[in-house]
């Protein structure tokens, strides 16, 4: 096919200064690319080409040069990218391909999705850009009051503690129910002191924290993810690795609960699915998905036990003389589903509820798979796991400790069966057999 790419350089300017711990930036300097075809006169797809300043693996010198030649290659290819080449430079990557999906689709909506179609919105954080105590505490109350659910905020410019009253502020309006906070430090804690800065961190129901430390530091990283209180995300960490064995290397040595994918800093939308799916097969997160659908699906459909159990009961326990009466005297079968079988049952049921629950609560095999990189959904199988394995690694201190969580692991379960213990055995003895 022929085609055309031209290439349209503009400045940015921001409404007001966005300031990160590696500089404020007031301007952005972007390329837009116009991809149209002689055979397809009424047809455009505009792409946006946008490294960012001493941060992109393609922040070149002579950027709109290499834009300019790659350009021209994919002009002389019929408008196919070779995406072996391009994945080194991620934000021209990023560009071509929405502009060839956006020509071909002839619609903003690049995919088919609820978004797209207008069903649904997409939840997005209101950031809050560093700056002293008092800017950033009017931004933060200007997005609450435009009702954000999720807040973002710079950290690491300004004084620790500072930045800690900004949170707390935050905490004393609105509990983690009500507002998700996150922040994002851009590397500028130091691996002696991010770990205690973590704990303090962690004690305000925060989400999840971006980049704490400076990237690059693999093994200082992969002690912080395996070690803090608070889930960790990767973010610069992931730029400047385009291929896919760069990328299985890198999240296999750290291992973070999180990544944050941007096509124009992490290869491209190609690049970004590569991304995903190295991250889904060591159950990292990737956009704040939960793993603990992959615990609770399994279990909803889990009862061919629970099905056997029940009418083994039914058989026994509940007569067709009385249904039968019942449908004489006029009752439908949902009448006598509600009003007899259900009450007959109760011994049953929560026989099979007790099961359930102590099959769930011991879980200890399916929580150690999906939930352990986020150690704000460890089940409690998984910390006294953990305080084991500490107490083990101890010369003395925490026998004590364990035995104790122990015995409070026990009273949940003690407690449930004392409370429902004469119905559970009148559910066992009454569905072992048939008269």
């Amino acid at each position: 096919m022929d085609c055309k790419i031209d290439i349209i350089p503009r400045v940015l300017h921001f409404k007001q200064p966005a300031g990160t711990s590696r500089g404020t930036y007031t301007t952005r300097k972007v390329w837009y690319l116009h991809f149209t075809a002689p055979e397809f006169p009424n047809w455009v797809g505009i792409g946006e080409c946008a490294p960012l300043p001493n941060l992109s693996c393609d922040d070149l010198p002579d950027y709109e040069e290499v834009l300019a030649k790659i350009c021209r290659q994919v002009e002389n290819q019929g408008g196919k990218l070779d995406m072996e080449a391009l994945c080194k430079y991620p934000s021209i990557l990023f560009g071509l391909e929405t502009a060839i999906r956006h020509f071909f689709e002839g619609s903003w909506a690049l995919w088919d999705t609820p978004f797209s179609r207008g069903e649904a919105g997409i939840p997005i954080n209101g950031l809050i850009w560093m700056g002293d105590f008092n800017r950033m505490l009017a931004q933060i109350e200007k997005k609450m009051e435009a009702g954000f659910r999720c807040i973002k905020l710079k950290i690491g410019a300004i004084n620790f503690e500072e930045e800690l009253a900004l949170l707390q502020h935050i905490r004393s309006h609105y509990s983690f129910k009500e507002i998700e906070l996150r922040v994002d430090a851009n590397g500028a804690f130091s691996p002696t002191d991010a770990m205690e800065k973590l704990k303090r961190l962690s004690e305000l129901d925060l989400h999840s924290i971006e980049q704490p430390i400076r990237a690059g530091q693999w093994e200082e990283m992969a002690r912080l993810t395996s070690e803090s209180p608070l889930p960790i995300a990767l973010d610069e960490e992931l730029i400047g690795y385009n291929t896919w064995e760069e990328k299985q290397r890198l999240l296999s040595a750290i291992r973070p609960q999180y990544i944050i994918i941007k096509p124009s800093l992490h290869g491209g939308l190609a690049g970004g699915e590569e991304w995903i799916a190295e991250a889904e097969k060591l159950n990292i997160g990737w956009g704040g998905s939960k793993g603990v659908l992959a615990i609770l699906i399994p279990g909803m459909f889990g009862g061919a036990g629970t099905v056997f159990f029940l009418r083994s009961y039914f058989d026994s326990a509940i007569s067709n003389e009385i249904l039968e009466a019942a449908k004489i005297d006029g009752s439908n079968d949902f009448k006598i589903f509600l009003v007899m079988i259900l009450p007959l049952a109760k011994p049953a049921i929560i026989a099979q509820f007790l099961f359930g629950f102590v099959g769930g609560y011991n879980n200890y095999a399916a929580a150690l798979m999906y939930l352990y990189r986020d150690k704000s959904m460890w089940s409690l199988q998984l910390a006294l796991s953990e305080l084991v394995k500490i107490g083990s690694q101890s010369e003395g201190g925490y026998v004590n400790m364990q035995c104790a969580a122990s015995i409070m692991a026990l009273l949940p379960l003690v407690a449930l069966y004392v409370g429902v213990q004469k119905y559970f055995i009148e559910g066992i003895t009454i569905g072992g057999g048939k008269e």
